[in-house]
């Protein structure tokens, strides 16, 4: 598993279930959950948008979705930040 939910960090605001590109969070007893972590690309998405910074993305080597190329944290993020 690539992502970590602190359950009393987070406030049930539905934030980071919206805004992951790969449907991998669900709401269960009102906190976010990693329902589906195979389908985690390592995007950082939820951890961004978390504003009570309540996930966290594990580093490693993930699958980025960009070319199905095996990608390092710091490349991902790179391209994050010039696309």
């Amino acid at each position: 598993m690539t992502v970590t939910v602190d359950k009393a960090r987070c406030t049930g605001c539905t934030v980071c279930v919206q805004s992951c590109p790969s449907d991998v969070l669900r709401m269960k007893a009102s906190k976010a959950h990693v329902a589906y972590p195979e389908s985690c690309t390592d995007c950082f998405t939820c951890e961004l948008d978390c504003t009570r910074e309540a996930l966290k993305v594990v580093p490693g080597t993930i699958l980025a979705r960009r070319n199905d190329k095996r990608k390092t944290i710091e490349e991902v993020f790179l391209w994050h930040t010039t696309a």
